[in-house]
């Protein structure tokens, strides 16, 4: 029984391996001096990622198009500083949609994910896992908060407030239900957020809407 778990677990290995290599080969991103040197990229790399092809094209091939980008095919970040495939350099005060609040490859914040990612990548809610358990109770003790939820966007983060919304409304309002929102507003691309988002031209291609939800100036 040990010998064939051992048996699986090579062949794993060694598909991860192939799999590795195959990113490589088709991603080849190598990057130098993101800290002693200033951030300067290495031009080899660099060259060889401006020889690959038309990203944006390729995008448009196979990526299902939900959102109107910029055209700037973005390879690289270093705190508020990005560039692109062709060196240009920007600052970036996009931050992912407001996600990177420390900025790109922070040292700190690189090297925890990285020693996450050699230890246990993700488990699911069903089972306790140590950083989820440390990271409420930093939350916790460091804001008037009494417990928290984590997810995975703004978007499910605002349906999980929708929903325990509407459970308070059953169980303490008589069954009140509704939620307001704003006039153009933004707050998800899901249907439920959709119809909660104030903006036609987001809502008119999904209709009907789940109803609920009473946009206001």
């Amino acid at each position: 029984m040990v010998v064939a778990q051992q048996y699986r677990q090579l062949v794993k290995d060694r598909e991860c391996e192939r799999g590795f290599a195959s990113i490589k080969k088709t991603f080849p991103l190598s990057f130098e001096g993101e800290g002693d040197k200033g951030g300067e990229v290495d031009k080899q790399s660099h060259n060889r990622v401006r020889k690959m092809s038309n990203w944006q094209e390729l995008e448009h091939k196979y990526f299902m198009n939900a959102v109107e980008r910029i055209p700037v095919t973005l390879v690289r970040g270093q705190g508020a500083r990005v560039w692109d495939e062709d060196g240009r350099e920007y600052l970036d005060f996009v931050g992912g949609w407001a996600v990177n609040s420390l900025g790109h490859c922070h040292p700190v914040v690189a090297e925890a994910v990285a020693e996450q990612a050699h230890t246990l990548i993700q488990a699911s809610n069903q089972f306790y896992t140590i950083p989820q358990v440390r990271l409420a109770e930093l939350l916790v003790q460091n804001s008037r908060l009494d417990k928290v939820f984590f997810c995975n966007s703004g978007a499910e983060a605002n349906e999980g407030a929708v929903k325990l919304a509407r459970r308070y409304g059953k169980l303490r309002l008589n069954g009140a239900y509704e939620v307001i929102t704003t006039i153009n507003s933004f707050h998800g691309r899901t249907l439920a957020m959709v119809a909660a988002t104030g903006q036609p031209k987001f809502q008119q291609p999904y209709a009907p809407l789940p109803a609920g939800f009473i946009n206001v100036e």
